[in-house]
């Protein structure tokens, strides 16, 4: 057992420190001091010992709520990792295997954590998704967005502040974080933050001015430089600008891809009218998608 219930050394564990804090609002402010009777007898057990004991007897049921219980579907170098388990890669990247699923390339200086199934939480660092099962069914979770592959390969990269960027090789990935979701074909990348969530993708062979304008949010400067390919960019900024921006947004989007949509319905954001838009991009038809947000909700 580590030091740190003892003596508060050597690092502490993740599960100790969220202990802590969900313990702190019962901390009392009293100070108690031993008699020195008490602290010579060896007949006596010093009274920090004896509380030490009684609370772990108490909390330790739940203490293992959150250590590694039931196998994972992953493994690493033919050994079984199971559920719950942390892992922190510091200079040695790995690789998790899952035969019927896909692989995970995990980078150096990673920190991650194996939830249930298939499923990880990427607290820090960088790693590298190929999935061949069905999409919809491999979710990574990240501070400010939550990962689900649609049946793809790409990489995704969290910073200490639980920022992070997002590029897809091939197929789709959506990011989500509460009602705010984008869409990421193979070519694009989306950045994320804790504060806002995803941000809106762009395709990654865009200008570096036009990358620029997206990553600073400014809207004209996005709407000069886009091309027609970047009407994806156009798409998802319908829904995250002003009401009184929104209209210059639907019509530049019309200027580079051609849509039946009604301007009104557009700045209203009306569903059918955003879903002409989306199919207006000849990408996958708005149903495709739609079809895979079910399982993840």
């Amino acid at each position: 057992m580590s030091d740190y219930l003892w003596n508060r050394t050597n690092p502490v564990d993740d599960d100790i420190q969220r202990w802590e804090q969900t313990l702190s609002s019962l901390r009392s402010n009293r100070r108690y001091h031993l008699p020195a009777d008490a602290r010579r007898d060896p007949r006596h057990p010093p009274y920090a010992a004896v509380a030490a004991a009684a609370l772990l007897a108490v909390l330790g049921p739940l203490l293992q709520r959150g250590t590694p219980n039931e196998p994972s579907r992953w493994t690493s170098e033919g050994r079984i990792l199971r559920q719950g388990q942390s892992l922190d890669t510091r200079q040695q990247p790995i690789l998790l295997e899952a035969e019927d699923f896909g692989q995970v390339r995990v980078g150096e200086n990673t920190r991650i954590r194996l939830g249930r199934s298939h499923n990880l939480e990427l607290k820090q660092g960088r790693l590298h998704a190929l999935i061949w099962a069905p999409p919809g069914q491999f979710v990574v979770e990240t501070p400010s967005a939550r990962t689900i592959d649609l049946g793809c390969q790409y990489e995704l990269e969290i910073d200490a502040e639980g920022a992070g960027l997002l590029t897809v090789e091939t197929g789709w990935v959506a990011f989500e974080h509460g009602a705010r979701e984008s869409f990421i074909p193979a070519g694009a990348a989306c950045r994320t933050n804790p504060t806002s969530g995803p941000g809106v993708p762009y395709y990654q062979d865009a200008p570096a001015s036009f990358r620029q304008a997206v990553q600073s949010n400014d809207i004209p400067a996005i709407l000069a430089g886009a091309r027609p390919r970047d009407a994806l960019t156009l798409w998802h900024l319908l829904a995250r600008v002003s009401p009184s921006e929104r209209g210059a947004v639907f019509d530049r989007f019309r200027t580079l891809v051609p849509v039946n949509a009604e301007r009104q319905a557009v700045v209203a954001l009306e569903p059918v009218a955003l879903d002409q838009c989306w199919n207006a991009l000849n990408l996958d038809s708005a149903e495709w998608w739609r079809k895979w947000k079910r399982p993840w909700r």
